[in-house]
């Protein structure tokens, strides 16, 4: 049986040496860690997202685990530093790159987080698409991102998967 993950990509969620990177600069951090994660990656750490998949391996079951990054990554230049697309990139090299993870997946999306309105409508319309067909069981952490996209991820994960 395959197990997803589904997790926001919050600006606290990808640390560097036991801190979060800068928010102000995430995006080009981000890009950085990226650029030189060779010589970066034992430094590297997602608390809130290894503890969950910590929590998944610990049951009995055996399951091939899934993980869904939803990132933002926004058109507006005002806020594009913040936003956390390259973390999810990042991310998704170290749990695969670590075995945490069979398959990575990572959506974005280009509106404000803090819209509960947009949020709502990005998840229910594209971030969860083409999941049900998959199959599986499906966990939501809410503990990285906005609460509006945290919210939205609640309220489309149940209306879509049930």
């Amino acid at each position: 049986m395959d197990v997803w993950l589904i997790a926001n990509v919050g600006q606290r969620d990808l640390h560097l040496d036991g801190r979060p990177l800068e928010a102000k600069r995430l995006r080009s951090e981000g890009e950085r860690v990226e650029r030189e994660y060779g010589t970066l990656r034992e430094r590297i750490d997602a608390p809130m997202l290894f503890a969950a998949l910590d929590h998944l391996r610990s049951t009995t079951e055996k399951f091939d685990v899934r993980v869904l990054l939803v990132a933002t990554d926004q058109a507006d230049p005002r806020f594009r530093e913040g936003d956390t697309v390259t973390c999810a990139a990042v991310l998704k090299r170290v749990l695969t790159d670590r075995g945490l993870a069979s398959k990575v997946l990572v959506r974005t999306a280009g509106d404000q987080p803090n819209l509960y309105d947009r949020m709502l409508e990005y998840y229910r319309s594209r971030a969860l698409q083409r999941l049900e067909p998959l199959g599986g069981r499906y966990y939501l952490l809410l503990a990285g991102g906005t609460p509006a996209a945290n919210t939205a991820l609640l309220l489309a994960g149940v209306w879509r998967l049930g």
